[in-house]
Parts: structure tokens; C-alpha cells; sequence
């Protein structure tokens, strides 16, 4: 899903000379049994094929209405436009402050501390920006392993912001199965699957989150895929937003 700006010749030829030279991206922090389990992962996803991501947009369906988000891979910021029938919302993070866009159209801004801890951690495991530390800072430690099912997982405790998210990886394909987050005395669940091959990148194609509420249950299926370069303007609150009260 990467379409790729022409570069000039000079530019080019400075890539080549400078190409042997180029420095290790950085790696994550944390103890060297999470480090390697993110490392596992990353080379079964597509290993340096999440460095080149510019962008990030997809499209699909969600609980009978049709959605669409932007995310940018460089730095924070995401936005998602959700339609059913006649009824549009959106809600969007610039890195600086959250908001929201009701089905009346009134967009409210929501920069607490809390808002914008809660969407740095859905920004960070929407990216696996434990991928891409370089972009994304954030300590990680091993929490164990558990059977479930008869499969094996290495968990990985990730805090990109606030108390962070136990990520469940399958210690026989390496890829992310689970996120848990807990906010207080709520537990969110978050499980990928149907991975899908799209430039050179693994991506689950399905994400179905739960709050232990059934009537709050979300599945949400990926229909089309792109890594565009991002545009900005799509995650700052609309000119007329007003502040939460």
C-alpha cells in the first residue's frame, strides 16, 4: 500500500554513497526477553518495511456501518469517520489534543491528560509502534508467557502513555494476538486476526475489541488497505470545535 515520491538525481546518488553508512534504527527500551520477542515479530510482519511506512489509511465495516481511518506513522496523530445511513461521526488525535464530532455535528476537544494518554496507546498498538521506536518512544518488559487453547503466548507489557497494554504475541508465528489495556476497574480487549500481506507489511485485517459489555463489542474488518503518505490536516480538531466541559 505505498506509493513512493520520485527522487531527483542527485538525491539519488547521495542515497547510494550515504546507504552503507545508514544508522540502526533504534531499538525499543526495555529487557532484552521483550526486546527479543518484538524483534521475532517485526521480522514476521515484514521486518524493515515498517521504517519506509508514510502512512497509514484504511477503510472497512464495523457493527453494520462503514468506516474510515488515517494514522501517521512518523509521529502521533489519527483520524476515523464512521458512517451509518444518514448519521456521520468522526473523532481525531493531532498529538496534541483529542476530539470528537457528534452525529449533530458539534465538535468538542478533549486535551486532559487522560484523553490523550488513552489515544497515544491506541495510536501506538494500532501501529505496532513498537516496530518503529524511532518514531514512537516506549518502554517494554516480558510478562510472562500463558497457554490459552492450546497455543503458547510471550506477553509483552508496552507503555507508549499511562499504564500502557499487555501485548500477547504467538510464540509459534511471532504475531500479535491480544492486546489487554486496563483503565481502572475496566479490562479492553483488543484481538487481531486475519493477517494480510500488503506491501511487504503484515497487517491483521480484523480487530475485535470488548469491554466484558457485549452491548460495547466492536468487530471491525478491514475492506481496503493503503501506507499513502499522510496528511496532516485530517487529525486537527475542526475550526469550530469548543472545549469539554
Amino acid at each position: 500500500m505505498i506509493p513512493r515520491a520520485s527522487l531527483g538525481a542527485a538525491t539519488v546518488a547521495a542515497c547510494l554513497l550515504t546507504a552503507a553508512a545508514a544508522p540502526t534504527p533504534p531499538a525499543p527500551s526495555g529487557d532484552a526477553k521483550a526486546l527479543g520477542v518484538i524483534a521475532q515479530a517485526k521480522a514476521a510482519m515484514g521486518a524493515d518495511a515498517w521504517e519506509r511506512l508514510q502512512g497509514w489509511h484504511e477503510v472497512g465495516v464495523h457493527n453494520g456501518g462503514r468506516y474510515e481511518s488515517w494514522l501517521d506513522p512518523r509521529q502521533y496523530g489519527m483520524a476515523s469517520r464512521d458512517s451509518r445511513g444518514t448519521s456521520v461521526t468522526a473523532h481525531g488525535f493531532d498529538g496534541q489534543v483529542t476530539w470528537r464530532q457528534g452525529a449533530d455535528g458539534v465538535v468538542v476537544i478533549d486535551n486532559s491528560a487522560e484523553a490523550i494518554a488513552a489515544a497515544k496507546q491506541s495510536d501506538y498498538l494500532r501501529l505496532n509502534g513498537y516496530f518503529i521506536p524511532g518514531r514512537f518512544k516506549a518502554d517494554a518488559s516480558y510478562a510472562g508467557s500463558k497457554d490459552e487453547a492450546g497455543r503458547s503466548y510471550d506477553i509483552v507489557h508496552v507503555t507508549p502513555a499511562g499504564d500502557g497494554a499487555d501485548v500477547w504475541f504467538d510464540s509459534q508465528t511471532h504475531l500479535p494476538w491480544r492486546a489487554v489495556i486496563r483503565d481502572g476497574a475496566t479490562t479492553i480487549t483488543i484481538r487481531f486476526a486475519d493477517y494480510r500481506l500488503v506491501d511487504g507489511v503484515l497487517a491483521p485485517f480484523r480487530t475485535m475489541i470488548s469491554d466484558g459489555d457485549p452491548a460495547h463489542d466492536d468487530d471491525a474488518r478491514v475492506t481496503s488497505l493503503d501506507f499513502g503518505p499522510a496528511d496532516r490536516s485530517l487529525f486537527a480538531p475542526p475550526a469550530d470545535a469548543r472545549p469539554a466541559n
